[in-house]
């Protein structure tokens, strides 16, 4: 169960790789408020509510599950906070953006959309509609760019995001920012 005075904070990513030790690291900061779904979910807490996995030396990775059983393979609507290390051939953004494998994120053939994009930061769509090897798939995703780490945050449903859903999670999208 999660302390009842992180109901009342925002959602603090503890997403810092290499230099997670350093006394200016940078952190990725989400309003959860924002979201009554994920708000709930994570009030309500349970073994099976978070998924976390920093195998690879290059990216640390939490999907926090909001509706389904398991955060780790049975979930039908997730936040996923995933940290990068940079990439010098990914100058920005935008370049990391355009590289982005959509097609891994759906069986269905899926389009990407650029929603909003400033010098630091790129919001995007991946939305694929059912076909017949899957369902239907919508993440909506915001890729930060910090000093030496690439931070994503992504709403993800296996399923068509009703409009209020994706308003709900552009919102908590656009809180994501940068701590030290």
């Amino acid at each position: 169960m999660f302390p009842a005075r992180l109901a009342q904070a925002s959602l603090i990513a503890l997403l810092a790789l290499g230099a997670a030790s350093s006394a200016h690291a940078e952190k990725l900061e989400l309003d959860r408020r924002l979201h009554l779904a994920l708000n709930a979910a994570l009030d309500r807490g349970g073994d099976d509510a978070v998924y976390f996995d920093a195998s690879n030396p290059n990216r640390i990775f939490d999907r926090i599950l909001i509706e389904g059983r398991s955060a780790e393979r049975d979930w039908t609507e997730a936040l996923e906070l995933v940290t990068y290390v940079r990439d010098r051939a990914l100058p920005d953004a935008a370049a990391w953006q355009r590289a982005f494998p959509a097609a891994g994120e759906s069986a269905c053939p899926a389009s990407t959309t650029v929603l909003a994009q400033d010098d630091k930061s790129v919001t995007f769509a991946v939305e694929a509609p059912p076909c017949a090897v899957g369902p239907a798939f919508t993440g909506l995703y915001r890729v930060i760019y910090g000093k030496r780490t690439v931070y994503l945050a992504a709403g993800k449903r296996k399923a068509v995001m009703s409009p209020a859903q994706r308003a709900e999670w552009l919102a908590l999208l656009a809180s994501a920012h940068l701590e030290k």
